[in-house]
């Protein structure tokens, strides 16, 4: 009764969540919005076995999240990220950036409009 849990970890939570992704999100190579053509793309051959590599997993997530978030603040600012940064914009400038880039890739209705589903056709979990 030592090691007695009463819920999984959190990094087993991580692990499972992860993985989910990936098999959800894996598609095909051709298809360029999959995880399969990123993971060709950056010649992440270890993420294509039945179990990748937890740590090269995040890594990748991570590298495709970062650079999502660098691409489509060049979109909406019109320009290069260093160019951003020389232009010096105020706060106020930036959080309206911010909140372009918020309402035209990250929420739910954007996600709507990706999709062409709307939220309540849509499977939920709660």
């Amino acid at each position: 009764m030592e090691n007695f849990q009463l819920a999984p970890s959190f990094f087993h939570i991580q692990l499972n969540l992860i993985w989910t992704i990936l098999h959800v999100h894996l598609r095909s190579k051709e298809e360029s919005g999959g995880l399969q053509y990123y993971i060709s793309l950056l010649g992440r051959v270890r993420l294509g076995t039945e179990h990748p590599d937890y740590c090269t997993l995040v890594s990748f997530a991570t590298q495709v999240l970062v650079r999502h978030i660098m691409l489509y603040w060049e979109t909406v600012c019109g320009t290069s990220l260093s160019s951003l940064a020389k232009a010096k914009h105020s706060p106020e400038e930036m959080k309206a950036f911010a909140i372009v880039i918020y309402h035209k890739y990250i929420s739910s209705h954007a996600l709507d409009q990706i999709t062409g589903q709307s939220a309540d056709s849509q499977d939920s979990v709660l």
